[in-house]
């Protein structure tokens, strides 16, 4: 399982996942006997939004720091998430939230669960696919 952000490997990564999602506009006429069987639907906008689960927090591991910083920024970063060595989805992407626990035996938390939300016009780009 691997992601980059801006390139980077991001370590401690359990798993990933990602919504995505269309809206629709019901644009069903009544023909003029009113005999229409079925709804007619076009798609209007899509939105994607999704999650990177961690193991543990490592904030000293360039990744993990990378998301942090961009989380705090505001600003967006190129995400790939791998789906083996060669196959991987892609866009530049938001984070939406990053939190981070800890345990009194001093181990940095139980791991974490990152949002992200999809900020591309291009959408979610497939890579490695020919």
């Amino acid at each position: 399982m691997k992601v980059t952000v801006n390139g980077t490997f991001i370590d401690g990564v359990d798993g990933w996942d990602f919504d995505n999602k269309v809206d629709s506009k019901d644009i069903t006429c009544a023909l003029t006997g009113n005999n229409a069987v079925w709804r007619q639907y076009m798609t209007t906008l899509r939105d994607a939004s999704g999650s990177i689960t961690f193991k543990f927090v490592d904030l000293t591991d360039a990744g993990q720091l990378a998301l942090w910083t961009a989380f705090n920024a505001g600003s967006s970063v190129e995400l790939a998430f791998y789906q083996d060595s060669t196959h991987y989805l892609f866009a530049d992407c938001i984070i939406t939230s990053f939190p981070i626990s800890a345990k009194l035996d001093a181990i940095q938390g139980e791991g974490m669960t990152v949002g992200v939300q999809l900020q591309d016009a291009d959408g979610l780009q497939l890579g490695g696919y020919s």
